[in-house]
């Protein structure tokens, strides 16, 4: 919710509800808000959880900068992510720009999707613009219920985003709202 160590950061009102509506959709699940979502208990309990999830912020856009999704005490960079055998199914990266950084001739995009694919979870949800947070947290909570009822991940994905498009207001029908999420 609060990133104290960056001021630049801004708090993230209503993700600890987003988080806890979330894990209410799973019999067993385990949830850190504030200052337990640090980077330490993330990468303590992440490899061995099935589903995770992240609400926070991230950078990937300068050429010099290095893609960082942030946490409460400090931000965790594509270079430091560590390669590990990971039980990990679903990664949601729900920040801004998790999909995207700088592209390298004959290597691809340095994104922090492609770091945590590299440690060999096979789905992950991330962004590929800005996306209001309200947003992300209805449309991810469609996609885990729909993961829920044993929904294969592409179309779970497919059908909140059509869903939202049906339901939501027209200037959240703006693909803004809705198709950076991938």
């Amino acid at each position: 919710v609060n990133f104290s160590y960056n001021h630049s950061l801004i708090s993230l009102n209503g993700s600890a509800q987003a988080i806890e509506n979330n894990a209410n959709l799973f019999h067993s699940s385990k949830t850190f808000l504030e200052n337990e979502a640090n980077l330490s208990n993330f990468e303590i309990y992440w490899p061995q959880s099935k589903v995770v999830q992240i609400i926070s912020h991230a950078y990937a856009d300068s050429e010099l900068g290095k893609p960082t999704i942030y946490f409460a005490d400090e931000g965790l960079s594509l270079e430091n992510i560590k390669t590990q055998e990971v039980q990990t199914q679903l990664l949601m990266l729900s920040a801004c720009r998790t999909g995207i950084g700088k592209d390298y001739k004959g290597e691809g995009v340095f994104s922090l999707s492609r770091g945590f694919f590299g440690t060999g979870v096979p789905s992950i949800y991330s962004t590929l613009w800005d996306i209001m947070d309200v947003d992300a947290y209805a449309i991810s909570n469609m996609i885990l219920a729909l993961v829920k009822s044993k929904v294969p991940l592409d179309i779970a994905l497919q059908k909140a985003q059509k869903d939202w498009m049906k339901d939501a207001d027209q200037n959240k029908q703006l693909p803004h709202a809705w198709a950076g999420i991938i």
